[in-house]
């Protein structure tokens, strides 16, 4: 409730002021287990090791403390909450909280945090602990800093690529999507993107790729490359994307070394070496227009490929676990022959997330625009940067940029 506060997104609480916050520093519980674990008065007995009710902070005073906090750290002028105390049926209906700004915010998720009615005895901490009176005034700075820095602990168990399909959904919080191609910006809705996405995760079965498998993938920055990098996820494969200006056999090289089992290629002028560079593997392009005359025969359109998945059923979670290999990112060779380091999907949701609340709050919780520059390849680009906006509590404008060269005249516009 507190992040949704500070956000902007929670302004009615459906609670009575006078109602106590419990909160249980998590220092005093550690140092009570550790005493109470090596005094033998302790032993059979039962520990509520919560602060004495009395010194709780109430609904209201804890607000307003916050706000104040709000408006010297964060530079925010949040506006008084209305409380609004509501029966247990109108919990139990489901109602949506009003007016429209907190719209899409059920009551049936927040009620748990506003229907706290137990009062934990702590006649056995008092006796062998000592009375503990917290002092939550003192210790509330420090709580909101961490709870900002580290966006309130949101987390999911979804992987990134489950995380970028669930956030497409989102009306509250859009993602709008922009290819920035010859100078033109060509605007395309999320819902399409992620029609895209589900499309190319069936189409990847289709072909037989599944769990584990190595997907190779080279060419220029997109929303189509995006749609790959996120099929694969979905079907639990593995990517490898390549760098579009590295020499046909380096490519070739790492294709074979990385037992890749379908190759996407989306520069032009890397089809003159794919005869040599992938024998024997689907080669699907998604190049913008038609194949070129250089595409071998047995490469395959874009629109042929998403094809592929239409009779499929559509996938919108990933058999991967956390644990499982996400992705191989080859270094670029400057130094030695290129070296392919792995990262799980626990990495690339982990660089997401603190990525994102890197953002000061009000850069992070106000809309953003995002430039995709630097080749997706790229672990800079392709796993820092790639999922960061998706665990953003704003509006996101997502600008691909294909011809580097182009950046000094994108960046301004």
């Amino acid at each position: 409730p507190l992040r949704l506060y500070l956000s902007g997104a929670l302004r009615v609480l459906p609670a009575s002021p006078a109602l106590r916050a419990n909160i249980v520093p998590v220092d005093y519980v550690a140092d009570a287990v550790v005493r109470l674990t090596f005094d033998r008065r302790a032993e059979g007995l039962t520990f509520h090791l919560t602060a004495p009710y009395a010194s709780l902070p109430r609904a209201a005073e804890l607000i307003s403390a916050v706000r104040a906090w709000a408006r010297e750290h964060l530079g925010l002028r949040l506006p008084r909450p209305l409380f609004l105390p509501l029966p247990e049926w109108a919990v139990r209906a489901g109602l949506r909280l009003m007016p429209a700004a907190t719209a899409g915010t059920c009551l049936a998720a927040l009620a748990p945090y506003f229907r706290e009615r137990r009062r934990f005895r702590r006649d056995n901490a008092d006796r062998l602990l000592g009375p503990y009176p917290v002092r939550w005034r003192e210790m509330l700075p420090a709580l909101m800093d961490y709870a900002v820095r580290r966006g309130f602990l949101h987390r999911s168990g979804r992987t990134v690529h489950e995380q970028i399909l669930y956030r497409l959904e989102s009306r509250r919080r859009p993602v709008t999507y922009h290819d920035v191609v010859e100078g033109q910006i060509v605007t395309r809705s999320a819902c399409a993107v992620r029609h895209e996405m589900l499309a190319a995760a069936a189409a990847l079965r289709a072909l037989g790729v599944g769990p584990g498998d190595r997907v190779a993938v080279v060419g220029f920055n997109s929303t189509r490359y995006l749609a790959i990098d996120v099929a694969i996820g979905l079907v639990g494969a593995v990517s490898v994307p390549l760098y579009y200006t590295s020499p046909a056999a380096e490519l070739e090289a790492i294709v074979r070394a990385s037992g890749a089992r379908a190759l996407f290629v989306g520069a032009p002028r890397l089809f003159a070496a794919l005869d040599r560079l992938a024998a024997g593997l689907p080669v699907i392009s998604f190049c913008r227009g038609a194949l070129s005359e250089e595409a071998p025969r047995r490469a395959m359109a874009w629109d042929d490929f998403l094809a592929l998945g239409a009779a499929g059923e559509p996938l919108d979670h990933s058999p991967a676990g956390l644990g499982d290999l996400a992705t191989i990112r080859y270094t670029s060779g400057t130094t030695s022959r290129p070296k392919g380091v792995t990262f799980t999907q626990a990495h690339l949701r982990w660089m997401a997330e603190c990525l994102a609340s890197l953002l000061p709050w009000r850069a992070r919780t106000t809309r953003a625009s995002y430039l995709s520059f630097l080749p997706m390849n790229h672990v800079v680009e392709g796993i820092l940067a790639t999922y960061a906006p998706y665990y953003i509590p704003a509006p996101v404008d997502i600008y691909f940029l294909e011809d580097l060269h182009d950046l000094a005249r994108a960046l301004p516009r």
